[in-house]
C-alpha cells in the first residue's frame, strides 16, 4: 500500500542536449511499488492514495524532467480496485501519469484475460519481457522514454516467485536473468541509459542483473548507475518510511556519494525533496564531449505496439472464462469514489475458505495448525496468525475453515525481532485480538499487569532460553505478512529462506492423517500463558564482591538482556555488593 511507497531520486546527473553543453540538465526518477490499488487517501491507515499522489507528482515534475515508474503489485487489494478487477486502479494510475509498470503478482491475480484488458486500458505500458504464453509475449517487454534529450530503455522483468501465477492457464515466467541477457545487448546501442524495472525480491537473482545502469526491485534500495565516459556515478537510494502530500522524507538519500569528473570529486547534495533540489555543479563542455555523443544514436520506437503483441498471443483462441462478472468501471476521481472508500475502509475482502474436520475433545484447533506447519515444513519454530482461521465444533468434531490461498513462508529472524512479535501479540490483552499468535516450539509467559510492549517475561524456544542475538528459522502462514497486519512492518524485511506452495489445508490434513496412522490424537506444542509475576525470595540473587551481571546471567542460564530488562538496569557495569538481582 502507499504508506510503503518507495520514492527514490536516483538520477542526478549531467544530461545535455547537443546544443546546450554548458547547461547541465537533471532527470528525476520516481519509483513506487506495492500501492495495491489504493485510490482515496486514508489518514487512519496512513495511505496516501493515487488521488493525492497525482498532486504530489505534479509538483515534483515542475522542478525538472521526471520519469515515474512502478514496481508492480499495484492494482489489487484496495476496495475499489478489487470491485472493478483492477480497472479502476489503472484509470487512477493514468491520472497520475505513470510512464511504465512491471507486471507483478496483483496484476496477474485477476487472470490472463483481465491482464490483457488492464494493458489495453492503461495509458502507459504494463511491461514484462519474461511472461510468455504459447511461446509468445503476453505484454510489451520494454519501453523507451526520452527526457531532457536523453533516452532511457526500461525493461520489465517479472519474478518467478509469484503467488498467483497459476491463475493464468499456460503461463510461463522465464528466468529473468536469462531474458535480461537476451534484451540488454539490443537496447544498449540505441539508448543512453538502461533500467531494469522488476518486482524481484531475491537478492541472489538481482545481483546477476549486471550491465544495467539502474535496477529497480521490490521495496527497493536502488543501487547502481554505470559510468558515462568520464562521468562516473555511484549512487544509492534509501527506503522512504512515510509518504504524505506535503513531505517526502528520504533517509540520507545519496549522502556521501560522489561523482568523478576529470578527477574532480563532486559531492551530491542530500536533503528532503521539499527543501532542496538535487544537482551537480556546472561542468565545462570539454569534459562532456564524449558523453554527449551518445545523444545522436538512432532512437528506438517510443513504445512497442500493444495491438501487435495482443494479436500474437491471441492467435490460438481459447474459451473465454465462464461466469466472469463484467466490471462496470467508474471514473476514478469522482467524489462518489471517495465516499465509497470512506464507507469501506475497515472491510476486509473475505477469502474463500476450505474446511478440514478433525475429531478432537479438548484441543486448540488453531494451535493444531501451527504444529501441522512444523511437521510439514520441518522447522522447529512456527508463528501463526489466526485472523482468517475460523473454528467451530459439530458433532464432536472441530471444523476448521482456512483461507483458500493461505500458504507458508519461512524466514530467518533474530531473537530480538521474535520477542517484539510476541510483544505485539499480547499487547492488547485482555481485549480481543484477531491476530493473536498460535505457536509451535515456543513457550511464552507474559504479565498483563506490565505496560504494553514490555509484558513478555519468559520465552523458551524448543526448551532453551531465547537469545536476542541468535537467528532463528521461523515458518509463518502468509496472513502474518498481509497488508494491515500488525506484524508486517516488523517482519517484511527479514530475509526469506523460502516461499512454499504448501497450503495450510494440505499441511493440516497430512498432520491429522499421520496421527491417525499412529492411533494417537494430534499433539499440540507451544503456548502463550498469562502469569502474574511475583518477585519472592526464591527468585533473587544478592550481589557478592567480584560478581558481574554476565556471570550472574550465566549462572542462572538466562541472557544478560533479559536480566537487564527484568531488573530495569540501564548500565550493566553499575551493580554494587549487596544489591538484589531478581531472576525471571
Amino acid at each position: 500500500m502507499l504508506k510503503k511507497v518507495v520514492l527514490v531520486l536516483l538520477l542526478s546527473t549531467l544530461l545535455l542536449t547537443p546544443t546546450l553543453f554548458a547547461a547541465p540538465k537533471q532527470v528525476t526518477i520516481l519509483h513506487t511499488n506495492d500501492t495495491q490499488g489504493i485510490i482515496a487517501a486514508n489518514k487512519q491507515k496512513n495511505e496516501l492514495g493515487f488521488v493525492k499522489l497525482t498532486t504530489l507528482v505534479s509538483k515534483l515534475k515542475t522542478k525538472n524532467a521526471t520519469i515515474l515508474l512502478d514496481g508492480g503489485d499495484s492494482v489489487a487489494k484496495g476496495v475499489l480496485a478489487e470491485e472493478f478487477y483492477g480497472e479502476s486502479a489503472v484509470k487512477a494510475m493514468n491520472k497520475v501519469n505513470y510512464d511504465a509498470l512491471v507486471a507483478g503478482g496483483s496484476e496477474i491475480s485477476y487472470g490472463y484475460y483481465q491482464l490483457l484488458q488492464l494493458n489495453r486500458l492503461s495509458n502507459f505500458p504494463i511491461l514484462s519481457a519474461n511472461i510468455r504464453k504459447d511461446g509468445g509475449l503476453v505484454l510489451p517487454p520494454y519501453t523507451v522514454i526520452e527526457r531532457a534529450g536523453v533516452k532511457f530503455a526500461v525493461l520489465g522483468l517479472t519474478s518467478t516467485d509469484i503467488k498467483y501465477k497459476d491463475m493464468i492457464t499456460g503461463l510461463k515466467i522465464l528466468n529473468p536473468v536469462d531474458v535480461a541477457k537476451e534484451y540488454l545487448p539490443k537496447l544498449e546501442p540505441n539508448v543512453d541509459f538502461t533500467i531494469a524495472l522488476t518486482n524481484l525480491t531475491n537478492e541472489k537473482v538481482i545481483e546477476q542483473l549486471t550491465g544495467f545502469d539502474l535496477v529497480i526491485k521490490q521495496k527497493s534500495e536502488l543501487k547502481r548507475l554505470r559510468a558515462i565516459e568520464k562521468i562516473e556515478l555511484a549512487v544509492e537510494g534509501s527506503k522512504v518510511k512515510k509518504l504524505d502530500s506535503t513531505l517526502i522524507k528520504s533517509k540520507n538519500l545519496m549522502q556521501g556519494k560522489q561523482a568523478l569528473v576529470d578527477n574532480q570529486k563532486l559531492k551530491f547534495l542530500s536533503s528532503y525533496y521539499n527543501n532542496a533540489d538535487y544537482h551537480l555543479p556546472e561542468i565545462d563542455e570539454e569534459a562532456l564531449d564524449k558523453a554527449v555523443e551518445k545523444l545522436n544514436k538512432t532512437m528506438l520506437p517510443s513504445q512497442i505496439s500493444k495491438s501487435e503483441i495482443l494479436k500474437a498471443v491471441q492467435r490460438n483462441k481459447e474459451d473465454k472464462p465462464k461466469n466472469r462478472k463484467q466490471p462496470k468501471v467508474k471514473e476514478a476521481f469522482k467524489q462518489k469514489e471517495t465516499k465509497v472508500q470512506k464507507q469501506k475502509p475497515k472491510q476486509k475482502l473475505k477469502p474463500k475458505q476450505e474446511e478440514v474436520k478433525v475429531k478432537v475433545k479438548d484441543i486448540n484447533a488453531k494451535q493444531l495448525i501451527a504444529d501441522s506447519i512444523a511437521n510439514k515444513i520441518g522447522v522447529n519454530l512456527v508463528l501463526v496468525s489466526s485472523e482468517q482461521v475460523n473454528c467451530s465444533k459439530q458433532d464432536g468434531k472441530a471444523v476448521i475453515k482456512l483461507p483458500e490461498r493461505e500458504d507458508i513462508i519461512v524466514k530467518r529472524i533474530s531473537g530480538t525481532t521474535l520477542r517484539e512479535a510476541l510483544e505485539k501479540a499480547v499487547a492488547s490483552y485482555p481485549n480481543a485480538n484477531d491476530e493473536f499468535l498460535q505457536l509451535a516450539g515456543i513457550e511464552v509467559k507474559f504479565d498483563a499487569n506490565k505496560p504494553s510492549n514490555n509484558r513478555v517475561v519468559y520465552v523458551k524456544v524448543n526448551g532453551k532460553e531465547l537469545h536476542n542475538a541468535k537467528e532463528y528459522k521461523v515458518a509463518f502462514n502468509s496472513s502474518v505478512l498481509n497488508e494491515g497486519s500488525r506484524y508486517l512492518s516488523l517482519l517484511e524485511d527479514e530475509p526469506t529462506i523460502k516461499r512454499t506452495n504448501i497450503s495450510l489445508k494440505k499441511a493440516l490434513e497430512e498432520y491429522i492423517a499421520l496421527s491417525r496412522e499412529d492411533n494417537t490424537p494430534p499433539q499440540v506444542t507451544g503456548s502463550i500463558k498469562q502469569i502474574t509475576l511475583k518477585k519472592d525470595i526464591s527468585s533473587k540473587y544478592i550481589v557478592k564482591e567480584g560478581d558481574t551481571l554476565w556471570e550472574i546471567a550465566n549462572k542462572f542460564d538466562i541472557t544478560i538482556d533479559r536480566l537487564l530488562e527484568y531488573n530495569q538496569i540501564s548500565n550493566p557495569d553499575l551493580i554494587i555488593v549487596g544489591q538484589t538481582i531478581y531472576i525471571p
